[in-house]
C-alpha cells in the first residue's frame, strides 16, 4: 500500500462541519433526488454524485458499473487494503427490490445504499426483525456472542467503487462527507474508519482517511442529528486515467456496533487550463460588449 504523495494530488483536507437544520431531517447528506442522474463508461467528463447516481434498477446483477459505480466489499483484515480483492455485493433488499446492496443482510451487516453504508466485524450485533434469521436465532439487539453463529463472525469492509470513464483522462476534485447514523446507539460502539483508495496501473494508493468516533447516542447522549458533526475530506487536483478505480471504504474498529453512517461523495472533473481561459475570455468579451452598449450617447 502506497501513501499519497504531492505528485498524486495537490491537497487533501479534512474539514469538520457542524450540522445545520437544512436538508433531510435524518442527515444533511441525504439528497432529495436519489437515482436521478445517469452516466456511462463512454463519458468524456465527470460529474459524479454517490446519491443521485445510485441506480434503483432491479434486478441489477452488477455485471457492469451502474452510472460508473459498483457496490461491494473487501473480505478484509485490519492490516490489508487491497482493491484487487474487491467482491461484489449480490443481494438486493428489500427482498426482490433494490433499496440496499448487501452481502447477506439476514446474517451480516455489510451493506450500502444511496445514503450510506455499514461494515461487518467478528464482534457483531444481533439483527432487528424482520432482517434476521429466526431459525439461526440471531434476532434481537445487542452483541451476538452465540458460538453457533460463528460462521457470521467475520470482518468485511463495505466498498463503494467508482470506475473512471474510458473517455476521461485528467484531474478531478473529490469531496467525501461522512456522518454517523444517530439512530443506532449500542453502548459498546467504538466508531469506524473510512479510506479513500485509488487503484491505478496496478498500484493501490491510500489518498485519504476519515476516522469517525462513536456517536453521542451510543455514549448516552441525545439522539439528535444536530449533535452529530459532518466530516468532509476534500481532495484537489487528483490525476486519474481511463479505467482507474476510486474505492470509498468503511471499516469497523474492534466491533461493528452502531457502525452505520451517512455518506455523500462527489467527484468533479477539473477544467483544462485552455477551457478556463476560453470561459474567462468569453466573460471578458461579454463585459466589453456590455460596457460598449451601455455607454451613454
Amino acid at each position: 500500500m502506497k501513501i499519497l504523495s504531492p505528485a498524486v494530488a495537490s491537497l487533501a483536507l479534512l474539514v469538520g462541519l457542524s450540522v445545520s437544520a437544512a436538508g433531510s431531517p435524518l442527515s444533511p447528506l441525504i439528497c432529495s433526488n436519489p437515482g436521478s442522474t445517469t452516466a456511462s463508461q463512454n463519458d468524456v467528463t465527470i460529474h459524479a454524485n454517490s446519491c443521485t447516481d445510485f441506480s434503483y434498477q432491479s434486478p441489477n446483477d452488477q455485471s457492469a458499473p451502474a452510472n460508473n459505480w459498483l457496490y461491494g466489499f473487501y473480505q478484509g483484515s485490519s492490516d490489508t487494503l487491497d482493491p484487487a480483492g474487491f467482491n461484489l455485493m449480490l443481494e438486493q433488499l428489500p427482498a426482490g427490490q433494490f433499496g440496499w446492496w448487501a452481502v447477506d443482510f439476514y446474517h451480516l451487516w455489510t451493506s450500502l445504499d444511496a445514503f450510506g453504508g455499514h461494515p461487518n466485524s467478528p464482534h457483531t450485533d444481533l439483527h432487528t426483525a424482520p432482517y434476521c434469521d429466526p431459525v439461526l436465532g440471531n434476532c434481537g439487539t445487542g452483541p451476538d456472542n452465540d458460538p453457533a453463529h460463528s460462521q457470521d463472525f467475520m470482518e468485511q469492509w463495505a466498498v463503494r467503487r467508482y470506475v473512471v470513464p474510458t473517455g476521461f483522462d485528467g484531474m478531478v476534485n473529490i469531496s467525501f462527507s461522512v456522518q454517523k447514523d444517530y439512530r443506532s446507539t449500542s453502548s459498546g460502539a467504538d466508531g469506524d474508519i473510512n479510506y479513500v483508495i485509488m487503484y491505478s496501473g496496478g498500484v493501490a494508493t491510500t489518498i485519504g482517511t476519515v476516522v469517525v468516533p462513536p456517536n453521542p447516542g451510543a455514549l448516552g447522549g441525545p439522539a439528535d442529528p444536530n449533535t452529530f458533526p459532518v466530516q468532509t475530506l476534500l481532495i484537489f487536483n487528483l490525476t486519474v486515467h481511463p479505467g482507474d478505480i476510486l474505492d470509498f471504504v468503511v471499516t469497523p474498529n474492534a466491533n461493528d456496533y452502531s457502525d452505520g453512517e451517512f455518506q455523500l461523495i462527489t467527484i468533479e472533473a477539473v477544467p483544462e487550463p485552455a477551457t478556463i481561459l476560453l470561459v474567462a475570455g468569453g466573460l471578458l468579451v461579454a463585459g466589453f460588449a456590455r460596457r460598449k452598449y451601455s455607454r451613454p450617447s
